[in-house]
């Protein structure tokens, strides 16, 4: 979690409490957004650039 910024790891909790990480999914990238105070888009961006940040530190080990 220490690579990520502040406002990744916002995004990502914010999509985690909202359930957007459940089978099916419990919510979008607009709800995201609206809580984040973005857009849809730069929502995608904040959860895709931490969700990579954290895949590579568990695969580099």
């Amino acid at each position: 979690m220490a690579q990520l910024t502040d406002r990744q790891r916002e995004a990502l909790e914010t999509a985690y409490e909202l359930g957007f990480y459940q089978s099916p999914r419990a919510t979008s990238y607009e709800e995201i957004a609206a809580e984040l105070d973005c857009v849809p888009s730069a929502a995608n961006d904040l959860l895709r650039r931490a969700e990579a940040a954290l895949v590579a530190t568990v695969l580099d080990g």
